[in-house]
């Protein structure tokens, strides 16, 4: 199976953007293969969800979502103490999302 996808990549952040028309090729690769990539891919997209919340929990569910959509990120009590450094400034931030 062959996927075709125009992509858009910057060789620096700063740079300049070049189209390419990437042929994904599966040939070859069993389901349990192509599991395995959509893995890889969806493990570091839940990471860079983790880094711009500033919360790494010990344990995590990341629901994938469908292509084209992005998923709603729900913090744990861990995370919102890892985002705002303490208990009483996690409570002081939920506190001032009631007002």
């Amino acid at each position: 199976m062959k996927i075709v996808k125009t992509v858009s990549t910057k060789m620096y952040a700063e740079g300049e953007a070049y189209g390419t028309e990437l042929t994904i090729d599966f040939t070859g690769l069993t389901t349990a293969d192509i599991m395995e990539v959509a893995a890889q891919a969806a493990v570091v997209k839940w990471q860079g969800n983790a880094r711009r919340m500033k919360a790494i929990p010990n344990v995590a569910t990341y629901i994938v979502p469908k292509p084209g959509t992005r998923q709603t990120v729900t913090l744990t009590p861990e995370g919102l103490v890892a985002k705002y450094g303490s208990v009483e400034a996690a409570i002081a931030a939920l506190e001032a999302l009631k007002k």
